[in-house]
């Protein structure tokens, strides 16, 4: 039984990275996939990485000390956890309509699946730099604790934005901005205590969250990028 099952696994890697190999190459587009469906199924993956954000914000806050500055870093850290959800599902109605709307829905499932997996690394780095923060606010940042509570919010952004510009050749300027003052923030705030770096890193993405929401909708005018170079140049 082994065989057949090997032959399986390989069989489904060449048609997920459609065949990479001289003579053995595969048009997505010539391929049914359900990739509405595929999608569907990654965002609960993104949907239990929220949630046990959250658990872990209240976990730490329940065995922190009782004090003000232990609910100050548990508020922030949920502000930036309700803001990073918000920025993932405020607009993912138009992921939707080009899924349905695509001829190649496998090269838009597997980008958005590798977007997806990015972000849920991101939301592991960020519960695990609440969790930090929360038991050590008044503690130096350091460049540990720094990398993990501006980079997780990077490495949750990065991917989306990236899938945004590969479906729509649309690479929102509001992001990359949001990306700058984040790196910025954590070369700067080295030194300042645990709970300042949490306060700027989720201030960044909460006034992104922000901005995104009060944008006009006029970001429909990004068409969808053809899969296929050959037919782009025809059209």
């Amino acid at each position: 039984m082994e065989a057949p099952a090997s032959w399986a696994r390989t069989r489904s890697a060449g048609t997920w990275t459609a065949h990479p190999l001289p003579g053995r190459r595969l048009e997505s587009r010539q391929v049914g996939f359900a990739g509405g469906h595929l999608l569907e199924r990654g965002r609960l993956f993104v949907i239990i990485a929220l949630g046990e954000t959250v658990m872990t914000t209240g976990t730490a806050l329940t065995a922190a000390p009782y004090e003000p500055m232990t609910l100050l870093t548990s508020g922030v850290a949920l502000s930036g956890t309700v803001a990073l959800f918000w920025l993932f599902f405020s607009r993912s109605e138009r992921v939707v309509r080009h899924f349905q709307r695509t001829e190649d829905p496998m090269r838009a499932a597997r980008t958005g699946v590798i977007s997806l997996m990015a972000s849920v690394a991101g939301l592991i780095v960020v519960a695990v730099a609440d969790e930090r923060v929360i038991a050590h606010p008044m503690e130096h940042a350091g460049i540990t604790t720094n990398l993990l509570l501006f980079g997780g919010p990077a490495l949750y952004l990065v991917p989306q934005a990236w899938h945004g510009a590969t479906l729509f050749d649309d690479l929102l300027w509001s992001r990359l901005l949001a990306l700058s003052a984040l790196v910025i923030g954590c070369a700067v705030t080295t030194t300042a205590p645990a709970y300042l770096s949490a306060v700027i890193a989720a201030a960044i993405v909460v006034a992104l969250a922000v901005f995104e929401e009060l944008r006009p909708a006029g970001d429909a005018r990004a068409t969808p990028v053809p899969s296929d170079p050959l037919v782009a140049e025809r059209n």
